[in-house]
């Protein structure tokens, strides 16, 4: 059973509690910036378009990384191409973070 929580999924425990399960494109852009996960939690939850870049981040990473287990001979090429998405999607993820604190007076 599924019940509604916040910012991330959550599973109906077996005593009817609710236990959190983290979104996975949240997972990915929490690890890699752990420092801001509470900010991140709540853009995820604010911001639609946080939502895609989130989703854009995780399918990147994930295929970076079936690139960087690859022997295949495009594979150094399509590892750059990920790489720099990769880069280009966590510059988006910072701008929208700063943009965050910005807007609730952190400095």
């Amino acid at each position: 059973m599924i019940c509604e929580r916040e910012s991330s999924f959550a599973i109906m425990t077996y005593d009817g509690g609710c236990m959190s399960v983290i979104h996975s494109s949240l997972f990915h852009v929490v690890r890699r910036f752990p420092q801001h996960k509470d900010a991140i939690h709540r853009c995820f939850k604010e911001k639609d378009d946080f939502h895609v870049i989130c989703d854009d981040y995780a399918r990147c990473s994930e295929a970076l990384k079936k690139w960087n287990r690859s022997s295949l001979g495009e594979a150094p090429d399509r590892r750059k191409e990920y790489a720099d998405l990769l880069l280009d999607l966590e510059m988006e993820i910072i701008e929208i973070l700063n943009e965050d604190r910005s807007i609730r007076g952190f400095r």
